[in-house]
């Protein structure tokens, strides 16, 4: 599985650019958190409409798993 490279920001509040900044990143997370609704709510509707057939799409796209049919879920 890839990962992805994280950076992590750090910020002073003896920096005198300090609210900026941190205004910046809270909008930032905002934004993020509004694209991730979003494709949460495409997958949902997706998996509604098509059923079983998403899920596996789904799965062996996220997961890496590689179903070649619903058969396949079951343990």
């Amino acid at each position: 599985m890839a990962t992805k490279n994280l950076r992590i920001n750090r910020l002073s509040t003896q920096d005198p650019n300090f609210q900026k900044k941190l205004d910046k990143l809270l909008q930032r997370e905002i934004l993020i958190e509004d694209e991730i609704i979003s494709s949460v709510s495409s997958i949902l509707d997706d998996v509604k409409r098509r059923g079983d057939k998403a899920v596996m799409e789904y799965t062996n796209k996220f997961d890496g798993f590689n179903a070649k049919s619903i058969d396949d879920f079951i343990i």
